[in-house]
């Protein structure tokens, strides 16, 4: 008998003392009782406790990030709302906001100082010279961001990211340093009440079906096309840049693109470039854009379309924002591009450029650097996209964005459109840069002789063949000298 309560004893003791082992190593005990009546425990162990789950940061250590906010066409509001959101979900972290209509200068002028210790954490970047930041090594490599899981995504941001954002974000995947939020579309933008009064083809799938809708406005005594021959650079970025790339993937051409944004001559005059201002030419030899170009300025060209005077605007997707003041408050801007093919399952190419983005600075501490990338991530939710597009009236980087018709809901005209048109046709986005920027002379002279010639095709008074092998004659000194300084 003694012997039973000497080990019944024992047993208590051991299990008593086992308890106080679990008790000190897990903080956190929860039961739940199974379906078989059995209860079960989870445990969450202390260093578990000590972070968020969804991205392994310290719950425990408060941090400020400095933040230069970039206050222009798109406000603040919705930034405003997307970080009040980040930092109710992450109470530890305090995010500092610097507004500024001259936060680029702001940065450059404490860049130029070598000021890391006054320098934001992190900030908006698309009208700074990253080039030169970047070869001093001043921003951190953002490369692990796109390779991340997005918040509220099984699938990275490179995974998620419209395609044409990413190459021009990432530079072909060779430069990781900034990541847009939101972006621009280039191409034809319309009145779409005027569109549909006159029962005309809002998404021509074929060179033929545009020429058909062209010949259509024509006839009804409207301009069917204007564009800005002040600034000729809207007409290349909407029509002969994508359209190079369009006709490329039309032929097989599986080189192009590495000529392209290398700059390998025949650049201007490459088969891609003749074809596509060839069809510049044609249109213009069928009167079908409007008289006195070289005069117009964006936004008299954009009044044309107001004003019912034009159907279409080469232009960008800022259009809305840009002429709001002009607009009527039921006016809606439609979008479409120009397909060169006429196989109606062509891809048809649009050019997207970088809207808003954040980078951030390398000489900083690791953990507000963590931070930084998480903010950023933030921007690229669902939910956040939805609040950029409602607030700055600018089209979204994700583009599983276009399946979630009730997150566009309240999104304004041009934004709608666009994700409607994309969904109408084999749509394709590119951006039109180069891997490199010779800094002789020649380069800029090239550009300007382009531009310029532009206007001459588009007026018949020269035909491309004739004037293109010059414009290469003139880049190919600038990219020669580049080549011998980095050989």
């Amino acid at each position: 008998m003694k012997t039973q309560k000497r080990v019944l004893s024992v047993v208590v003791a051991f299990l008593f003392v086992m308890s106080m082992f679990v008790g000190c190593g897990n903080n956190d005990t929860a039961t739940k009782t199974t379906s078989t009546g059995v209860v079960a425990r989870s445990t969450t162990s202390a260093a578990e406790e000590q972070v968020y789950a969804e991205n392994g940061l310290p719950k425990d250590q408060n941090v400020t990030l400095k933040l230069g906010y970039f206050e222009g066409g798109m406000g603040r509001e919705y930034y405003d709302i997307i970080l009040d959101k980040f930092l109710k979900k992450y109470p530890n972290v305090k995010i500092d906001t610097t507004y500024s209509p001259k936060m680029y200068e702001q940065i450059t002028k404490m860049a130029a100082a070598n000021d890391d210790a006054n320098m934001f954490d992190l900030f908006a970047c698309t009208g700074l010279n990253q080039v030169e930041l970047m070869k001093n090594n001043k921003l951190e490599s953002l490369k692990d961001v796109f390779d991340k899981k997005l918040p509220d995504s099984d699938k990275s941001l490179k995974e998620m990211m419209d395609d044409g954002l990413y190459i021009a974000a990432t530079n072909s995947e060779k430069n990781f340093f900034n990541v847009p939020f939101c972006k621009y579309i280039l191409g034809f933008y319309y009145d779409k009440k005027f569109f549909a009064d006159n029962n005309w083809n809002t998404v021509p799938k074929t060179w033929d079906e545009f020429l058909k809708l062209c010949e259509g406005i024509k006839a009804k005594g409207i301009v069917p096309i204007v564009y800005t021959g002040v600034y000729s650079n809207y007409i290349e970025n909407s029509f002969t840049m994508p359209k190079m790339f369009e006709i490329a993937e039309r032929n097989g051409n599986k080189t192009f693109e590495d000529n392209f944004r290398n700059l390998k001559t025949p650049y201007y005059s490459s088969p891609e470039s003749i074809e596509t201002l060839n069809k510049l030419y044609e249109l213009g030899s069928k009167g079908y854009f409007a008289n006195g170009l070289v005069a117009l300025n964006h936004t008299q060209s954009q009044m044309m379309i107001i004003q019912n005077k034009a159907a279409l605007v080469a232009t960008g997707s800022w259009v809305q924002t840009e002429m709001k003041d002009a607009t009527p408050a039921d006016f809606q801007w439609g979008y479409m591009e120009v397909p060169t093919g006429n196989n109606q399952n062509d891809p048809i190419y649009a050019n997207t450029l970088v809207g808003e983005n954040f980078a951030v600075w390398a000489a900083k501490p690791d953990l507000n650097k963590k931070w930084a990338k998480e903010f950023i991530l933030n921007m690229l939710t669902l939910e956040s996209q939805q609040t950029v597009v409602e607030k700055t009236g600018m089209p979204y980087a994700r583009k599983d964005m276009a399946e979630h018709p009730d997150m566009l809901a309240n999104a304004p005209s041009i934004v709608k459109s666009i994700s409607d048109y994309q969904k109408s046709v084999n749509y394709k986005t590119m951006a039109a840069f180069n891997n490199f920027v010779p800094t002789h002379e020649n380069y800029n002279k090239a550009i300007a002789e382009y531009r310029k010639d532009l206007i001459l095709i588009t007026e018949n008074k020269k035909k491309p063949e004739e004037i293109m092998p010059q414009v290469d004659e003139i880049l190919s000194v600038a990219v020669d000298e580049y080549n011998k300084t980095v050989k």
